[in-house]
């Protein structure tokens, strides 16, 4: 049987994901927490280790991740107890 590989394995290289990263770093260099909205099963914020607090939010359930938080809600009812220094929305808003 041929194995699919998921959504994230089949892009988890793209050059998009490494920019992202970049630009975290530039932009963000001293951060301490961010999200990322609709994350589903990117491995986005485990690149993005300098950050103390990384959160993964999603309306479906994520698989845990080291390092991670995850959060199963609809973000229009996302109430965080404390402001994130950098929010992502990635691959998302095609979606909508």
């Amino acid at each position: 049987m041929i194995r699919v590989p998921s959504y994230w394995e089949s892009r988890r290289d793209l050059r998009y994901y490494g920019e992202v990263v970049l630009l975290a770093r530039a932009h963000v260099p001293a951060g301490r927490s961010v999200l990322d909205v609709g994350a589903n099963e990117t491995e986005v914020l485990e690149r993005l280790e300098w950050f103390e607090r990384r959160v993964a939010l999603d309306v479906n359930e994520i698989p845990p991740r080291a390092g991670v938080e995850t959060v199963a809600a609809d973000f229009n009812e996302f109430e965080p107890a404390e402001r994130f220094d950098l929010v992502l929305c990635l691959q998302v808003l095609e979606h909508l």
